[in-house]
């Protein structure tokens, strides 16, 4: 891993502090809904609860990346569930999405300067499309999305004398809807779609984008009355089991 030390120190010195400070929330959540009565007070202490337990679900996954042995975060197996590390880290900081980012694109960088056997032009393109690029969205680092293109085409230029610089166009395009539906801050992604001029999507690239936007947010919506007619089912259900209990 390229990170360095120091930053793997800081950065998981903050998420076990953000861990220990959501398990006392938890616990002191858990002694206050014993004295709730009403439904939907019960309710929204539920919504609550599951909302820090994910918040430490998400902490400790990206403690687990930060805490491997370095040789291993090359494998196979953690690059498949690369994605859900920065989908995780996006729930914690723009800045932790920012640094795993940088670490992906360095360690790309170094098997080109390295010349390592199996990196092909489909592999940059892959890299860039998948991690990279959504990666540096979702850390609200659209400043530098031209720029990693153009690098991205000179590495394929290289490789591939035959290479066409159009492909970053449907690279970043991909990448951006990739993006859209791991978001879970979307003001950043409407301004940068609306207003910043991006060199590699058209007028037309950015009205559907933002109609995948609108669908994203109208998913998230549903989910979260979902979420809330599941809560109010459970607290009645808790209700009722407190009620079916003696007195004491």
């Amino acid at each position: 891993m390229n990170i360095t030390e120091q930053q793997i120190f800081e950065a998981k010195k903050q998420l076990q502090e953000h861990i220990e400070q959501f398990e006392k929330q938890l616990q002191e959540l858990i002694k206050k809904q014993l004295t709730i009565t009403k439904v939907e007070e019960l309710a929204k202490s539920v919504l609550e609860y599951n909302r820090i337990q994910h918040e430490i679900e998400d902490r400790s996954h990206v403690f687990s990346l930060l805490s491997a042995p370095q040789q291993s975060l090359r494998s196979p197996f953690v690059k498949a569930e690369l994605f859900s590390y920065l989908e995780a880290a996006e729930t914690v900081s723009p800045e932790l999405v920012d640094l795993l980012a940088d670490d992906v694109l360095t360690q790309l960088r170094t098997d080109i300067q390295n010349e390592v056997e199996d990196t092909t032009t489909d592999l940059i393109l892959a890299e860039y499309r998948e991690y990279i690029l959504p990666a540096k969205m979702m850390a609200e680092r659209f400043d530098q999305i031209d720029m990693l293109l153009l690098e991205m085409n000179r590495y394929c230029k290289a490789l591939d004398a035959n290479y066409n610089d159009e492909q970053a166009h449907a690279v970043l395009k991909y990448a951006l809807r990739v993006s859209i539906y791991a978001d879970t801050r979307m003001e950043p992604t409407i301004r940068a779609l609306r207003e910043m001029q991006f060199q590699y999507i058209t007028d037309e690239d950015r009205a559907e984008l933002l109609d995948h936007v609108e669908e994203h947010m109208a998913i998230l919506r549903f989910e979260a009355a979902k979420k809330q007619q599941l809560a109010m089912e459970q607290a009645v259900r808790m209700l009722e089991k407190r009620e079916e209990q003696p007195k004491k």
